[in-house]
């Protein structure tokens, strides 16, 4: 089987810092089975097919693209969350070859972000949490669909994204099964006083800095912050992963939660952080986050 290409994923949190989907040794070493590159070309449905299909869609005024295989089967949904200033199209990849491993795999433009040219100017705290909000809509979107298991629920960010599966997991209506948070943090409040929470950014005017005194931009923090819910994670499967020398988002945060889950005994958290890598998820642990969404929602 040939090995997982290279995702052109721009997974950047706050910051105008590429991070990409380099190779690098994680700390787990287990076995790893890779994934064919899919084509994104859209394909016609053909009902009960082996066929990859394709869709871009609106829901709810929410601009989507989706990738499946109409086998007949109803499938576990999975909501993949891009980087601060990524696109739904920069997922493309990701959710055909989830797609190609039985999900039912989607993607859509973050408040303010992509197609949303409408949305004002927002603090990225205030994205990410208004994100999560939408995430609501879309689950009850795909609920209705016939093609989908609405009793799987997968979710995997990156980042921004990694930020908003965190917030869901806290705070979301519909519960996940599992979720694969990525070089985020659920602990807002290590953010405090830093420059990433005073950055605001929209697809219209691109990046600026708010000048909402530390205070009150601390306070959100905290008001917000996920990890003020962590025991309402428990029962989801989750797999944080995270770079040993990220400069942006220290692993700090999601070792915090890990610990907290583990006392609570809740049965399956694991946590990955790379030795020596900084803003980046390496494949192999991308590869690791899809076995992962495998072994729980099927």
């Amino acid at each position: 089987m040939k090995v997982l290409s290279r995702l052109a994923v721009s997974i950047v949190l706050g910051l105008s810092l590429g991070a990409s989907i380099v190779a690098a040794p994680a700390t787990t070493s287990s076995q790893q089975k890779t994934t064919p590159k899919v084509s994104s070309n859209s394909t016609p449905a053909i009902k009960y097919s082996n066929k990859l299909i394709n869709n871009k869609l609106n829901v709810k005024n929410i601009p989507c693209i989706e990738a499946y295989i109409n086998s007949g089967i109803p499938k576990p949904l999975v909501i993949v969350l891009t980087g601060i200033s990524g696109t739904k199209e920069g997922s493309a990849d990701i959710i055909n070859n989830l797609a190609k491993e039985g999900f039912y795999a989607v993607a859509f433009d973050a408040r303010a972000h992509g197609e949303r040219v409408k949305d004002p100017v927002a603090r990225a705290t205030e994205l990410e949490v208004a994100t999560s909000q939408d995430c609501n809509i879309i689950i009850e979107n795909y609920l209705k669909n016939k093609q989908v298991n609405p009793k799987k629920i997968g979710m995997m960010g990156f980042s921004f994204g990694g930020s908003v599966t965190y917030h869901y997991l806290a705070y979301g209506k519909y519960p996940l099964t599992a979720a694969v948070p990525c070089i985020s943090t659920p602990y807002w409040e290590q953010l405090y006083d830093s420059g990433i929470p005073r950055s605001t950014y929209s697809i219209a005017k691109g990046w600026g800095t708010s000048d909402l005194p530390q205070t009150e931009i601390n306070k959100y923090l905290k008001d917000n912050s996920p990890f003020n819910n962590y025991k309402h994670m428990k029962d989801t499967a989750i797999l944080m992963i995270n770079g040993e020398l990220d400069d942006v988002i220290a692993p700090v945060g999601a070792q915090k939660l890990y610990d907290e889950l583990k006392k609570i005994k809740a049965p399956h958290v694991e946590l990955i952080i790379n030795k020596g890598l900084k803003h980046e998820v390496p494949e192999e642990s991308l590869q690791k986050g899809i076995e992962f969404l495998k072994k729980h929602l099927s």
